[in-house]
């Protein structure tokens, strides 16, 4: 029954959502159809387990792709069952705790399958085309930008992807455009005289979507406080209200957002800047508040820099410094030290033994050299092809036995973003039948310049398609560091920077060309990003555009136009420093996809709300 009344609400939420552009309501309704049918799709094949893109599965609904969804969904759950108490009161130091909340409502109203979020962002998304097409009915002079916004969030590749999985994505979209939207109502207001009401329902909008918000990502929530702020006092200054007034008003909101927001997401704040927000420490805080957001964005950085992935951002002209000692061939020397460690024979393989030849040899050298080849590259996932994708694979190191395919990614996925220069020597290798041994060491430079040499033996198993696989490799020892190696140029901050805004407008296949940065692994899947990557640079195109055809109706003096700017602008610098990751980077500029969108709003609605034009159009024909 439930189910049928969240039905029924769709279907209300459609007819405010519907455009009166024939054509441009052919593409909301494509946007929500998407939405709804592929994430029906993808939900039943996850959790049928179908042969269908097998391995990018999670089981139980979810998908590689989003990740954060095996946090989220199991967090609500867990949170809807302790009752509508546990879900009001749910601790702030949690991650995305809006979300959680919101999406626990939904489980407990209607049931605990992972299609439940994607029934929630099909809301969002109608919400938020609802909210666009309102604002263009209200201000006609914005039509064209708000059409445009409209395609551009509907059709986009990976809006539509992160809506088909229980992400915070498209609850983030519905709040980020709900802000602009109070936001511009709260200036409206406050150039027309009387209008008492409208106000303070503006401002009290603003204050609950900035609460929500700030339970999402409170550092967007933070720049969005910066910024109302001064889009606040600029609006107080131009009001038709008395100055006084006005300027009493915009004080007051901002108290009330710095508190919303200290206390939506106080946990993940910065202790100086928590205390200046709250006055009780003013003068020392605001001292300490620059270092400790300097700390916290050095704290990201590394935590990116360390965490296991494989698209890592890194300056071109540094992979191309480190990679001419990175030969991908191997150089057959003497004997390894030790002899290698004959391991336990693997199970017997269904398809009879055939003979091992001079070409199986060859192969598997091949093969070796294109897996020293990824790992040089930071290639995680291409690296690990050439192992046994099995929970019978085993490594050995020491004493320790690790066993897994994906437990095995994960080590060395680590192990290798402290490596560089990665080749293998002494090869000795042995095959009889399906059957292959090999020994040698790998010798590579640690981060901290070392030279570094492991010994190792692999067991290769050939398998009925013909396929080479590790089975089993072992490392004997611990592995040997001697001084001597030249240590490896860290990137500085302005290459970083420079780096992930390049990889952050250009498709990975022209910024590597044109030598800018490099970015690995991807799971085959950085065709995707590159089609989307071309879309976010038509909408930046067309923000640019927008802004620069608005100057002759002074779009730059409008409070609107400030507002939306100078959020991605805080938001820019600390985003592309931080994150080293493409795969986050690629889902985080959203962010700044869905400001340029927004910015021709504001800079059009300039035209039909600063005072030279409401005197023109309240000028009487003659």
């Amino acid at each position: 029954m439930l189910l049928f009344v969240f039905g029924i609400g769709l279907f209300f939420l459609w007819r405010a959502a519907e455009p009166s552009e024939r054509w441009l309501k052919w593409i909301v309704a494509a946007g929500f159809l998407a939405r709804a049918v592929l994430g029906q799709a993808l939900f039943w094949i996850s959790w049928t387990r179908l042969p269908v893109l097998r391995s990018l599965q999670m089981a139980g609904g979810y998908w590689v792709f989003a990740q954060d969804a095996t946090f989220y969904f199991p967090q609500a759950v867990a949170v809807a069952e302790k009752g509508l108490r546990a879900i009001v009161f749910y601790d702030r130091g949690s991650a995305s705790v809006s979300y959680v909340q919101l999406l626990a409502c939904m489980i407990a109203l209607i049931g605990r399958p992972t299609s439940v979020g994607l029934l929630l962002n099909l809301f969002c998304y109608l919400g938020t085309m609802a909210l666009l097409v309102r604002w263009g009915r209200a201000q006609p002079r914005t039509r064209t930008p708000v059409a445009v916004a409209i395609a551009a969030i509907s059709l986009s590749p990976s809006l539509v992807l992160w809506s088909l999985q229980p992400l915070k994505d498209s609850l983030f979209q519905l709040l980020f455009v709900a802000f602009v939207v109070a936001c511009a109502a709260w200036q409206r207001a406050w150039l027309a005289d009387g209008t008492w009401g409208r106000r303070a329902a503006a401002g009290a909008l603003i204050a609950v979507v900035l609460f929500l918000l700030a339970g999402i990502r409170w550092y967007f929530a933070g720049a969005l406080v910066a910024a109302t702020s001064l889009f606040l006092l600029i609006v107080a200054f131009t009001a038709a209200e008395r100055k006084g007034i006005s300027f009493g008003a915009a004080a007051m909101m901002i108290v009330v957002l710095t508190q919303s927001l200290v206390l939506s997401a106080g946990p993940y704040i910065p202790p100086a800047l928590v205390a200046l927000l709250t006055l009780r420490r003013p003068s020392a805080s605001f001292r300490q508040v620059p270092p400790e957001m300097f700390a916290a964005i050095e704290q990201a950085r590394r935590g990116f820099d360390t965490t296991p992935a494989s698209t890592m951002i890194r300056s071109r002209h540094l992979t191309m410094a480190d990679t001419t000692s990175r030969p991908a061939t191997m150089t057959v020397a003497e004997p390894a030290p030790p002899p290698p460690v004959i391991p336990p024979q693997p199970p017997p393989v269904p398809a009879p033994p055939r003979q091992f030849t001079e070409a199986d040899a060859t192969r598997i050298r091949a093969l070796l050299d294109k897996q020293v080849a990824a790992w040089n590259r930071y290639d995680v996932v291409r690296a690990m092809d050439l192992y046994w994708r099995s929970p019978e694979l085993e490594i050995v190191e020491g004493t320790t036995v690790m066993h897994g395919w994906e437990r095995a990614a994960e080590e060395h996925g680590r192990a290798c973003r402290t490596l560089s220069s990665l080749r293998i020597t002494g090869l000795r290798l042995d095959g009889a039948g399906d059957m292959a041994s090999l020994s040698g060491r790998w010798d590579a430079t640690t981060a901290a310049g070392y030279a570094l040499t492991r010994v190792f033996t692999m067991t290769l198993r050939r398998f009925p398609n013909g396929d080479w696989k590790i089975i089993r490799e072992v490392f004997p020892s611990p592995p040997v560091t001697a001084a001597g190696a030249a240590p490896p140029r860290v990137e500085s901050r302005q290459e970083r920077l420079f780096a992930g805004a390049a990889a952050l407008v250009f498709p990975r296949g022209i910024g590597e060309r044109l030598g800018l940065f490099d970015i690995g692994g991807g799971r085959g899947l950085l065709w995707f990003a590159e089609f989307d990557t071309l879309i976010f640079d038509l909408v930046l195109i067309f923000a640019l555009r927008g802004v620069f055809a608005a100057r002759a109706a002074l779009a730059w003096r409008n409070p609107l136009t400030w507002l939306v700017l100078l959020t991605m602008l805080i938001v820019l610098a600390p985003l592309l420093y931080s994150v080293s990751n493409f795969g986050t980077l690629f889902r985080l500029r959203e962010m700044i996809y869905l400001g340029l969108l927004l910015i021709p709003i504001g800079a059009a609605e300039s035209r039909s709300t600063s005072p030279a034009s409401d005197s023109r159009e309240a000028a009487p024909v003659r």
